[in-house]
């Protein structure tokens, strides 16, 4: 089990919550908690634990799907069916709410066991994600680029929610980016040209890590989104993360 030098758990991608040390004997060095305290970690943990790159909730929230649910979907897409992790999250969401039962004794073997499996699935499934883009980069003509999933990089999803994907500028104005292929520069020529966004702010600001964001398609409102981290020298191609990212597949 990935557990770092405090035997706590590493989740990767990270997540924005973190779980207290009690949630079972052993987790985190602690073995003295009582079993109030373990019932409240657990549930404010599950109540209130938001994905790291996206700030969503890992579960719903009435009738907006959590993250848990739309990384069932992302692995449909590369033919993985049926999220393990979002199976070990509902069987710990079961466990738990037999805990909250004063009349029951807590399962402390249960929480380990399920958190443990939610946790391995969790990285794995990740990870999976990530290899299955790194096997299938973004070609045209003569180059290629390495596409990534835009669920995993911490700041991209905020700003696509923040809305940089709609309008002809976008909301955040940012400045147009004209080195393209055919003027020795780095990015596929588009009619229309790119528009670039500073990664942190969506505004126009110089700084080494930019969003940039091709033109609006001919029948949709969809735009290639690329993500640069050493001001242009190199780009990835983005995936997912909103709906008017277009596919690079």
């Amino acid at each position: 089990m990935p557990y770092d030098g405090d035997q706590l758990f590493v989740w990767t991608p990270e997540l924005s919550i973190g779980l207290r040390a009690g949630a079972f004997n052993g987790y985190g060095k602690k073995n003295d908690l009582d079993e109030t305290r373990k019932r409240a970690a657990l549930e404010t943990w599950m109540t209130s634990v938001t994905h790291e790159a996206t700030g969503d909730h890992l579960i719903n929230r009435g009738n907006v799907l959590g993250y848990l649910e739309w990384l069932e979907a992302d692995l449909g897409e590369i033919g993985i069916q049926n999220s393990k992790a979002l199976y070990y999250w509902n069987q710990l969401r079961l466990v738990v709410n037999h805990n909250n039962d004063r009349n029951n004794p807590y399962n402390d073997d249960g929480v380990k066991e399920n958190l443990e499996a939610f946790n391995k699935w969790w990285c794995s499934e990740h990870s999976q994600l990530d290899n299955s883009l790194l096997r299938k980069p973004f070609k045209e003509g003569n180059k290629e680029w390495r596409v990534v999933h835009a669920n995993q990089q911490h700041g991209l999803v905020a700003l696509f929610k923040q809305g940089i994907l709609t309008g002809k500028q976008t909301i955040h104005h940012g400045h147009a980016y004209t080195n393209e292929q055919g003027r020795g520069g780095m990015l596929p020529s588009r009619s229309g040209g790119y528009w670039a966004h500073d990664y942190q702010t969506g505004k126009s600001g110089r700084g080494a890590a930019r969003v940039v964001l091709g033109p609006t398609g001919k029948n949709d409102n969809t735009r290639e989104a690329w993500f640069t981290d050493n001001h242009y020298a190199t780009f990835v191609r983005v995936y997912g993360g909103h709906p008017l990212v277009r596919s690079p597949h």
